[in-house]
């Protein structure tokens, strides 16, 4: 039995109570809220990533660069073969250069030559060694012990035949 459904006309304006169509308030659409996460989670891991980058140790760029050695300076050695001496008397006293070329040719020297100076008036005895042997002095004046050497040394110039001029004097 089919029940007929009547329809009561309302007045125009008047709607069926249960036919009310009531829309669905907008708060918030949900797109916008999906994309709103999206950025937030965007904004985390870079400023994650920053703060991770900023405390991790840099590693220093390591460039290997040669090592200069020193290499030994040739440090000169006393060698009385290397030197050419002359003896010169200024004592006055006979035979006193042939005394010191024994001396020293007992030592080692190989040339010892022997004449007599300019003067007879020297007191002290004189030594000149040329600039390129002057390291020497030290040496040369050590195996002049027995003389009475003067404070002063004197040069001999490059161009001469000899590497020390001794002028004996009478002490």
């Amino acid at each position: 039995m089919e029940e007929e459904q009547t329809e009561t006309k309302l007045p125009e304006g008047l709607v069926k109570p249960f036919e009310v169509s009531v829309p669905e308030p907008e708060y918030f659409p949900r797109k916008w809220l999906w994309i709103t996460v999206i950025v937030c989670a965007v904004f985390a891991v870079v400023l994650l990533f920053l703060n991770f980058r900023s405390n991790t140790p840099k590693a220093e760029k390591i460039v290997a660069s040669p090592t200069p050695i020193a290499s030994p300076t040739p440090v000169p050695v006393f060698d009385r073969k290397d030197f050419k001496i002359q003896v010169l008397n200024g004592s006055g006293i006979a035979g006193l250069a042939g005394k010191a070329k024994t001396k020293l040719e007992a030592l080692g020297y190989p040339e010892v030559t022997v004449g007599n100076a300019d003067s007879k008036d020297y007191t002290e005895t004189i030594v000149a060694i040329k600039k390129s042997k002057a390291g020497f002095i030290a040496d040369i004046k050590k195996d002049l012990s027995g003389y009475t050497l003067a404070q002063d040394t004197g040069t001999v110039t490059e161009d001469s035949e000899f590497d020390v001029e001794i002028i004996l004097g009478s002490e």
